[in-house]
């Protein structure tokens, strides 16, 4: 599902990154922390991770796609592919929100 065309992407602020072993984990943050293994979620790869802290400053999904387009090698269409499926992926887990109004 992509985002409305002028929708702010954020992180949800309820999650946490933490770098172990090389590698990026999205980490929710609970009152109850008894048992979080099952909802933390591993960015796959740099282009994941990059496209995670750009939603540190609530691109466009057009901003978003831009950026990574000019970071990394590849077709823009599939960049877009790709960044579609991660963000319902986010979308999932509760770890992006969408904001109209950029707030």
């Amino acid at each position: 599902m992509k985002a409305p065309p002028t929708a702010r992407l954020f992180q949800n602020e309820n999650m946490v990154t933490r770098r172990q072993a090389g590698e990026m984990l999205l980490v929710p943050v609970r009152n109850d922390v008894a048992d979080v293994r099952g909802m933390l979620y591993l960015l796959p790869n740099a282009v994941a991770v990059r496209a995670w802290e750009c939603l540190a400053e609530g691109p466009t999904f057009s901003e978003l796609a831009e950026k990574i387009s000019a970071e990394f090698d590849g077709e823009r269409s599939r960049i877009e592919y790709d960044l579609t499926e991660f963000l319902d992926q986010l979308r999932s887990i509760g770890a992006l929100q969408e904001r109209e109004d950029g707030r």
